[in-house]
């Protein structure tokens, strides 16, 4: 598809909640994980509503946020994961920067829909000073 008048600027605002649970169950690493195999075996057009439903509203829906079972698991390769996933947001956005052409901005989704109320934040940045890691509704549950 090619726009009649291109972009100016644009932001990836990927859910932060899912930077390491995808990323974890699509690294060969886990391909012997029983989560992750379900999760990925079932992530098909006819069945993705039933993966979405199961693994993707309950980190979001809940009035107190729980991690998915791989980060009760283990917690600190999770947090390393999510922190590497962030960098690469953030290397990935500015490499595609093209100043005076095309700019892009460091983002991320915030999506909390505690009893499926809808609450999804995009938190895009001026400028490289950037948080630290992105803010996910399961570590920090208020706006």
């Amino acid at each position: 598809m090619v726009l009649e008048r291109p972009l100016d600027f644009m932001s990836v605002t990927d859910h932060a909640e899912w930077f390491d649970l995808l990323y974890i169950c699509t690294d060969p690493e886990w391909s012997d994980d029983p989560y992750c195999n379900t999760m990925t075996e079932k992530n098909s057009p006819a069945t993705g509503q039933l993966v979405f439903g199961k693994y993707v509203l309950p980190t979001i829906t809940k009035a107190i946020p729980e991690p998915t079972p791989i980060c009760q698991a283990d917690e600190a390769h999770c947090t390393a994961v999510q922190s590497s996933q962030w960098q690469r947001v953030q290397i990935q956005t500015n490499q595609a920067n093209d100043p005076c052409e095309f700019t892009t901005m460091v983002g991320f989704g915030w999506s909390a829909t505690p009893d499926y109320s809808y609450n999804h934040q995009n938190i895009i940045f001026a400028n490289s000073n950037v948080t630290e890691r992105a803010i996910d509704y399961m570590h920090f549950p208020s706006p």
